[in-house]
């Protein structure tokens, strides 16, 4: 049997294993996962279609007043429909110095305090290495498209990077065996702040394109966080071992996954880093802000995918499950203590043996 044929063997044999029980968890937790998603494609499309009706994004904002609105390349003042907004107004619902600190903070911003709030729970490292590997391979062509087109269509960067924090803090409250662990209410505040950015981005600075191009690539990340979550609860219904198992593979996936991103980022940067070169001095400026927050998340994503980088989560996750064997209300306190009994007899624990 061919290796792919093999996998997928295995795979179905751990689906029919899965009990109902935890079929159900991992559809409901994936279900509100999907309905968030839903709901931000909702708002968006809703922002895109108010742009496209009133053409914010064509604004002359250094040449229209609240008398006379420009449109870019015209001397006409235009007249705007009554649900339409003036560029006053629009800075005063989108201020710029709260788009500048999410847009070029970047997904750190989210990234890291889940990453410290959420440490000791197994699969936490996992998907943001998958997020990180994903922000790395396109951001350069989200970037820097507008510089190589005539047309100067621009995919939506802001929608791209707020969709980079939405995702994996959606994804990992969607992971097994969470009940105790919630959100913290700084990143659930932060989250409904990029919310609502997302679509005064969408409705004022992009057009329905450039925000639907953003979108798109959001889903690629989407697909591969629900398959990660998925997978997850697949290994946590079955045994500790299994989870430990799971992540060691997941983890030597990310590292090749990582090698072949890298190639693309360089690419990249060298076709930004040639441009800005016949620019000027302020285009080598943001490039060399750009690589340098690039560097800061190739750095991260090294020391997430280290050895023994999982340790504490696979500490977490046998944890985890031995206090699921033990509370759980359908075995008699004989089986449970011969469970217990078997959990510790069974050999060295995932976190006891040198990981590879």
């Amino acid at each position: 049997m061919t290796r792919p044929s093999r996998r997928r063997s295995e795979e179905a044999t751990k689906e029919r294993a899965t009990p109902p029980s935890a079929t159900r968890a991992r559809d409901a937790d994936m279900s509100s996962v999907k309905r968030r998603l839903a709901a931000w494609t909702l708002l968006l499309g809703a922002a895109s279609q108010w742009e496209w009706r009133c053409a914010h994004k064509a604004y002359d904002w250094r040449a229209s007043t609240d008398a006379c609105v420009r449109h870019k390349g015209s001397t006409e003042c235009v007249v705007l429909e009554p649900y339409c907004l003036s560029p006053t107004s629009i800075g005063t619902a989108s201020p710029r110095w709260l788009s500048d600190v999410a847009g070029y903070g970047g997904p750190l911003l989210t990234w890291l305090p889940l990453l410290v709030a959420s440490r000791p729970i197994a699969g936490t490292r996992p998907l943001l290495c998958t997020a990180l590997i994903w922000y790395l391979s396109l951001i350069g062509v989200v970037r820097h498209t507008h510089l190589l087109l005539p047309s100067r269509w621009d995919p939506s960067g802001h929608c791209f990077v707020y969709g980079a924090q939405l995702l994996p803090l959606w994804a990992v409250s969607s992971l097994p065996a969470l009940a105790d662990w919630r959100v913290p209410r700084v990143l659930t505040l932060w989250s409904l702040v990029l919310l609502y950015l997302s679509a005064a981005t969408a409705a004022c600075f992009h057009t329905a394109s450039e925000t639907a191009a953003a979108w798109l690539l959001l889903l690629l990340l989407h697909a591969a966080l629900s398959h990660r979550v998925a997978a997850m609860h697949a290994a946590a219904a079955d045994s500790p071992e299994a989870v430990a198992d799971d992540l060691r593979r997941e983890r030597t996936r990310l590292r090749r996954r990582a090698v072949l991103a890298l190639p693309l980022w360089l690419l990249c940067a060298a076709a930004a880093w040639e441009k800005a070169r016949r620019s000027g001095a302020a285009a080598l400026g943001n490039r060399s802000a750009e690589s340098a927050y690039d560097a800061g998340l190739w750095l991260l994503l090294l020391v997430l995918l280290r050895r023994g980088g999982g340790r504490d989560g696979l500490e977490a996750a046998e944890k985890s499950s031995e206090e699921r064997v033990l509370r759980s209300p359908g075995a008699a306190p004989s089986d449970a203590s011969s469970d217990c009994g078997g959990l510790r007899s069974r050999g060295p624990s995932p976190s006891e043996k040198p990981h590879d």
